[in-house]
């Protein structure tokens, strides 16, 4: 079973692998923002100069929520287009299958 601190590392592994369009971004994690359930959590994250400066042009736009199984170690990337609470209702559903 994994710990909170070992999925979080997961999902950071995951954010700093360098994006071909923005070599030098640097993202975090928004631990406020964690969602804890039963079989894991939902991170989220952000541009790194965004949360320290609160500047609107460093935000970042469909960066998609991670879960973390931690009971299995998956790594799902969820969707934009739809809530946040649509795509975990969905993989709960999925889980209970």
């Amino acid at each position: 079973m994994l710990s909170k601190q070992k999925a979080q590392l997961l999902v950071e592994a995951e954010i700093s692998k360098p994006d071909y369009f923005s070599p030098d971004l640097q993202v975090e994690i928004i631990d406020s923002a964690t969602i804890e359930r039963e079989w894991g959590w939902v991170f989220f994250y952000q541009s790194a100069e965004y949360l320290k400066s609160g500047k609107l042009d460093a935000i970042l736009a469909g960066n998609a929520p991670y879960i973390v199984n931690k009971h299995t170690g998956e790594l799902v990337l969820l969707g934009t287009a739809l809530s946040v609470e649509t795509y975990i209702e969905d993989y709960e559903s999925r889980l209970a299958e």
